[in-house]
């Protein structure tokens, strides 16, 4: 006898129907997708389907299922006798008896119609589930386009927006040099003629007449102005070139500092503070300032406050007041020196030094001669000012001298 085969089952109903375990692998109706048209939001449902489920699956899943069903055709189960075996009613269509048991394929005719039109539909739905994943794909390629243009828009705008800065800090500097220029060849033609006059107070209405070019670039120069007068202008101080000029370094220093403290009404911004410093310098200063100014440079010194501090870490000793201590330590007044000239030494010698006030007249009482010591005793006390000290000594310097002639 003939048993059923595998993968075919026999029912209470002496009806062969396919195991159900093939079928069970490969069911994607639950998706409810209706047809390759509708927009997808979210592919994390159907991710697994897109990337193990294909055409050649669904081919392979039906010519097993069919083959349950040719099986199931070829080995029928008999209507027999209630009391005869399973195996004595189970016969392939070549084998069937003659006894007029009749054969029952009306449940494996029906079951061949419906796996044959679930494989259409089957077939249809993967088509539909790869039409998804094509467009998904395609609708992030755009985006990914999109962003990378975006991108490069935002660089161009970027790079546009710096070169224009650029160009408006070299227009502003061009303005400031010819402005600062303009002023020093009229200041110069003014103190030529009143030299020995006092310079009279500007006012806002004299001001404007005599620069008419500050005027046209007042919108770049300052953000604010008084209405009503301009500080005084003081007269500007001399071109430093370098230290073994006439000028010397801290000097300048101190009239640069003091003019744009004065008329700082006048530079009201870093960028014309800066140039007036820069146009105030020449020769070996400004071959010197050029790696610190430098244009595009990010490095570059942005204020006059960092320029002048180049120029002092050039044209200043770091060790200027040890220098100046060993000399206020050998300075010495002889008999025969002037007093006025001692006195000038020792105040320069102790500025650089960094003498303390209260220890001014100690140090100025233990360099006179011994004479001069002598009657200066009375007025060493520690209410003695050293301008009070330093006056009494020259008196007593002086009468002292003139004893010194009449004997």
């Amino acid at each position: 006898m003939n048993r059923v085969p595998e993968g075919v089952e026999a029912s209470s109903s002496n009806t062969v129907r396919p195991s159900s375990r093939r079928r069970s692998a490969l069911d994607i109706r639950v998706m409810n997708t209706a047809s390759a048209d509708d927009l997808v939001q979210d592919l994390r449902d159907i991710e697994p389907y897109l990337s193990h489920v294909t055409k050649e699956d669904v081919e392979e899943d039906f010519r097993n299922r069919l083959g349950d069903v040719y099986d199931g055709i070829t080995h029928v189960e008999l209507s027999g006798p209630l009391g005869a075996s399973k195996e004595d009613r189970t016969y392939t269509l070549a084998d069937l008896p003659n006894d007029g048991t009749q054969v029952d394929l009306t449940f494996w005719a029906a079951e061949l119609r419906r796996v044959l039109s679930e494989r259409e539909a089957y077939k249809q739905q993967v088509e539909h589930l790869t039409d998804i994943a094509r467009l998904a794909e395609t609708n992030l390629r755009c985006i990914h386009e999109h962003h990378v243009r975006h991108l490069e828009e935002r660089d161009e705008h970027l790079a546009r927006l710096a070169a224009e800065n650029l160009d408006l800090k070299d227009r502003e500097t061009r303005l400031l040099r010819r402005l600062v220029y303009g002023t020093d060849a009229r200041q110069t033609t003014e103190h030529s003629d009143t030299r020995d006059a006092p310079p009279p107070r500007r006012t806002r209405e004299s001001t404007l007449e005599s620069r008419p070019a500050r005027e046209n670039t007042a919108n770049t120069l300052r953000t604010t102005r008084s209405t009503t007068e301009l500080s005084a202008e003081i007269p500007d101080p001399p071109i430093f070139e370098s230290r073994d000029g006439s000028l010397d370094f801290e000097d300048w220093l101190i009239r640069i500092t003091s003019k744009l403290h004065v008329n700082a009404d006048h530079y009201p911004t870093d960028s014309a503070r800066l140039a007036y410093v820069l146009l105030r310098t020449g020769g070996e200063a400004a071959r010197n300032l050029r790696a610190y100014v430098r244009p595009g440079d990010p490095n570059a010194c942005q204020t006059a406050e960092q320029v002048l501090d180049r120029l002092t870490e050039i044209y200043c000793d770091p060790n200027d007041r040890d220098i100046a201590r060993d000399e206020l330590r050998n300075l010495k007044m002889a008999e025969n020196d002037g007093y006025r000239r001692f006195l000038r030494n020792f105040m320069q010698l102790a500025q650089r030094a960094r003498i303390r006030a209260e220890d001014y007249v100690y140090e100025f009482r233990t360099r006179l001669p011994y004479q001069l010591q002598i009657h200066m005793a009375a007025c060493s006390g520690d209410d003695v000012t050293f301008q009070q000290y330093s006056r009494k000594a020259s008196q007593v310097h002086f009468l002292l001298k003139q004893a010194e002639g009449t004997d």
